[in-house]
């Protein structure tokens, strides 16, 4: 089976064979996108691309597999994680179906919805953790197009979140390790422990911005991406120099608003699981072993950082193979895809007319013809026999009909009881306060910040704010304790830096928790923890100032 992950800047392709809980790649190679292909996951010039890819797979001998299996990353696919009440997991795709407007209030009508089962979660509160996604229809249909121009069977699509998770929880870390995959143009990011997957990030970071300046230093040509690529990448345990033109400045320059997203991640991570802070870095991805990726990143966040190939579970699942890291997301699309493929586009192909096949049909259908013969002679002497035991068999269904009221009365009432039980478990779904959380959002905050990512539970929603100072840092924080479904707003990682052009950058992370707004009825909820003569005093709107 062919495994292919289709980007912006370079396309993976493997052959990967199953042998036991291992996967060993036969062939793997990667090859440079042509400009303005394919935006975001999204493949604008489907036949185009369908030829580069051919070529591609002809001239490193896999021209004759024709099953494939796409690894789709796009920013366009939305996904929301959801806990559902306990339930069988033939089930849970109906209720998917029938809550699909809840989890993502917009016009469905073209988009693929589908879901992966992360957790079935037991104990004191039982349920079913589940990673709901949707797709545009349109998306999909450029992958189709792609293999079908290729002369390809599409296998499955899978969601390349679902990719990483699959692949990686056969490793077994049993600390908790945040695994990047450093792609050129964006970065992936899954936090785990073991095989729980934990949280999972993308960023729109990756190595491209090192690589373009490389080439533009070293006078390389557009086409020779790949290329400057292989020359700033390190050698496992084999400490390599900055090559030349490019300074160890340059590098942390290049390198700065990627290692930046990662520690902030980390520090978003750890405020919400407090009780499991991340322990440890693992790099992969094409990108992963840039020079100088690893010590900045082990400088920015104080962990200790290391390569995927390093790991022994590693090792194990990928049998050892060359450059297996640049490939993860393809392994895992073979391991147990969710569901992006819907009907209005899977075909079924149909067999081609030959004169063999006309010989071999008529064959067969005079062997049919000559069995019949030979059982209806069979059943004319079994013919007495059978009806003696139909009579009998007649006489003890008539003795048995109560016994059929009483079994379909069963039946009604076990239906009738799972009905209720799954309709009182989606009852209590906060998606009312959700809704009015981000009617006010759209109400105060102004215009200039920017929301890098929000994570929504069932307690509240968690951000990443941009703002262009201190000052509306500030505001915008003020504004978030004026919103009356909001009961308690956490604000850390407050941090400044400077853009491209020189203008002031503030970013922070806030959690906001659903709830009634103490301050709009006059009360502070930090009050008791607050003297006056040593920290300030606190203003109507529940804001502290400092005492000098």
């Amino acid at each position: 089976v062919l495994n292919i992950e289709i980007g912006d800047r370079l396309t993976k392709v493997c052959c990967t064979v199953k042998k036991k809980r291992t996967y060993q790649i036969l062939e793997s190679f990667m090859f440079q996108m042509p400009d303005g292909y394919v935006t975001d996951g999204v493949v604008e010039n489907p036949e185009a691309l369908a030829g580069v890819l051919r070529a591609q797979l002809d001239a490193h001998g896999l021209g004759d597999i024709k099953n494939v299996i796409f690894a789709l990353s796009s920013g366009r696919i939305a996904s929301r994680e959801v806990k559902l009440p306990p339930m069988k997991e033939k089930l849970i795709a109906d209720v998917i179906r029938t809550n699909a407007t809840d989890y993502f209030p917009v016009d469905l009508t073209n988009y693929h919805v589908t879901y992966s089962l992360v957790e079935t979660v037991k104990g004191a509160e039982p349920g079913c953790r589940v990673n709901v996604m949707a797709a545009p229809v349109s998306l999909l249909a450029g992958y189709f197009n792609v293999a079908k121009a290729a002369g390809l069977s599409i296998q499955a699509i899978d969601a390349s979140g679902n990719s990483h998770y699959q692949a990686l929880k056969g490793i077994g870390e049993k600390s908790v390790t945040m695994y990047i995959d450093v792609d050129c143009t964006g970065s992936f990011v899954s936090f785990m422990q073991g095989d729980n997957l934990l949280m999972q990030r993308t960023f729109a970071y990756g190595g491209d911005e090192m690589i373009a300046r490389y080439m533009v230093m070293s006078g390389k040509s557009a086409d020779q991406y790949l290329e400057a690529l292989r020359e700033l990448t390190v050698d496992t345990g084999i400490p390599v120099a900055v090559p030349a033109p490019v300074s160890e400045q340059e590098v942390e320059t290049s390198l700065g608003r990627l290692v930046s997203s990662v520690a902030r991640s980390i520090d978003y991570f750890n405020s919400n699981h407090w009780e499991i802070a991340a322990q440890q870095i693992v790099l992969m991805g094409p990108c992963g072993k840039l020079v100088g990726l690893r010590e900045l990143i082990t400088a920015a966040t104080g962990l200790p950082t290391m390569y995927i190939d390093e790991l022994p579970g590693a090792v194990a699942m990928t049998n050892s193979a060359e450059n297996a890291s640049c490939y993860i997301s393809c392994i895992g699309s073979s391991i147990k895809p969710v569901d992006l493929m819907p009907q209005t586009l899977v075909t079924k192909g149909k067999p081609e007319k030959n004169e063999q096949s006309m010989r071999s049909g008529v064959f067969c259908c005079s062997a049919l013809v000559f069995l019949a013969i030979v059982l209806s002679a069979f059943a004319i002497f079994k013919y007495q026999e059978a009806n003696r035991q139909l009579e009998d068999t007649k006489s003890q269904i008539e003795s048995l009909e109560y016994a059929e009221d009483v079994y379909l009365t069963y039946l009604s009432y076990q239906k009738g009881q799972a009905a209720v039980q799954t309709i009182t478990g989606l009852a209590e779904q906060p998606n009312s306060r959700l809704t009015e959380f981000y009617k006010e959002l759209e109400k105060k905050m102004p215009s200039s910040i920017l929301l890098l990512s929000a994570t929504c539970t069932n307690e509240g929603v968690s951000m990443n704010v941009t703002t262009g100072s201190y000052t509306d840092a500030a505001a915008v924080i003020k504004q978030f304790r004026s919103f009356e479904s909001i009961s308690v707003v956490d604000v850390t990682s407050v941090s400044r830096a400077d853009d491209e052009r020189g203008g002031e950058r503030v970013s922070f992370s806030v959690t906001c928790t659903y709830g009634t707004n103490p301050y709009l009825n006059g009360t502070n909820p930090y009050g008791e923890l607050v003297t006056p003569a040593e920290t300030g005093t606190e203003t109507d709107n529940g804001t502290e100032t400092e005492a000098e």
